[in-house]
Formats: structure tokens, C-alpha cells, sequence
């Protein structure tokens, strides 16, 4: 299980009831993404083929601006969440 069952309200955003503010989640975006970014190198040359760490990490400052990272909803086209 990667996430708990209870989740930190720290973490979570205040439109979806936890203390987390907007811009404090684009700096946490951002700083997950700065994080990534160190170890990218290591993943790749285990797993040359995937591109998503990589694509990732690259549009988290596009991300950050935008008025919302919503997690894809479940439904037709949707990855679930």
C-alpha cells in the first residue's frame, strides 16, 4: 500500500477538506518534481523505455500554474483514483 488509510491533512488540499492552500500545493508540486529530477537518471537507466518520469517531471511548472491538479476522475477515459 503506498498511501495510508488515513491521510495527512497537511497534504491534502482545502477543496478536498484537508489545510493544504493552493499555492502551498504548486510549491509541493514543484518541490516533487525538484526531488524527481535528481534521481531521474538512476530510473532511466533501469527503465529506458518509460518516458513518464521524465514527461512528468517536465510539465510540473506548466502544472503549477494551472488552477488545478485534479487526479483523474474514474469513468469513460478516466484513470480512476
Amino acid at each position: 500500500m503506498i498511501l495510508p488509510k488515513d491521510r495527512d491533512p497537511r497534504f491534502i488540499t482545502i477543496r478536498r477538506g484537508g489545510t493544504l492552500t493552493g499555492s502551498d500545493h504548486r510549491l509541493l508540486a514543484l518541490w516533487a518534481a525538484a526531488c524527481a529530477e535528481h534521481v531521474l537518471d538512476i530510473f532511466e537507466s533501469v527503465q529506458p523505455s518509460d518516458p513518464r518520469p521524465r514527461e512528468a517531471i517536465e510539465v510540473a511548472p506548466i502544472a503549477s500554474l494551472s488552477s488545478s491538479l485534479a487526479r483523474p476522475t474514474a469513468g469513460p477515459g478516466g484513470a480512476g483514483g
